[in-house]
């Protein structure tokens, strides 16, 4: 299979309409992904960011509050985001809280999401910065396949999705959730670079029209760039 060096920017507007799955070793550059690429490509339509807990709440606005501070255009678009948080607390510091669930039993708050996310119009761009097998480990493993097998089943049919997950965090359910993606991205440092800021990101799709794409990126100043 030829491998294709392509703009991260065009690859993310192929992926319209598409199930992508996101897999790092750097939050960092998890974080730069979403505000810098993901959200800008699809600024024309409605972005849900899904974030289990107000910790992991706390350190997504932070990193967005710094590129707020340091671009005017950045601050416009995450105000326009909407926000649909798990957590103890439903204030918000920036876009739109589009819903709030409370914490409670695992399954709840994961049928809680889903009646959420089965609302969302089919146009609709949905970030899964949270992963939802992190939910899904605290079931018994049948009831987790089960739920899980629905809620893919339950989205619109042409919403454009992205799930993260991080390169060392492995559950047994994550092993299902791979194959009900179209599309596998993976960002991780680039081992044959002498500093600790270059990464490299392949992007392997899974449907009939099978490719393989690649390219670089750097993290400077704040910002993550492609080289």
């Amino acid at each position: 299979m030829e491998d294709i060096y392509v703009n991260l920017t065009e690859l993310l507007k192929e992926l319209k309409g598409m199930r992508t799955r996101v897999l790092y070793d750097s939050s960092v550059v998890k974080d730069l992904f979403i505000f810098q690429y993901i959200i800008p490509t699809f600024s024309g339509r409605d972005v849900y960011i899904v974030i289990y807990s107000d910790t992991i709440y706390y350190r997504f606005c932070r990193r967005a509050e710094y590129l707020m501070f340091s671009d005017s255009n950045m601050a416009k678009l995450l105000d326009n985001i909407n926000i649909i948080k798990i957590g103890h607390s439903n204030e918000i510091n920036f876009g739109k809280l589009y819903a709030f669930i409370e914490h409670s039993t695992p399954r709840e708050e994961f049928v809680a999401l889903m009646e959420t996310l089965r609302c969302l119009d089919r146009k609709s761009v949905l970030i899964l910065y949270s992963s939802i097998a992190y939910i899904m480990s605290m079931l018994d493993e049948k009831e987790a396949l089960r739920l899980l097998l629905e809620s893919y089943g339950i989205l619109p049919r042409d919403i454009t999705l992205f799930g993260f997950k991080h390169l060392k965090t492995q559950t047994r359910i994550d092993y299902y959730i791979s194959d009900l993606y179209d599309v596998l991205i993976t960002i991780k440092r680039d081992e044959s670079s002498f500093d600790y800021s270059t990464y490299v990101f392949e992007a392997e799709c899974q449907l009939s029209d099978v490719c393989y794409k690649t390219g670089k990126l750097k993290v400077e100043n704040g910002r993550l760039v492609q080289v």
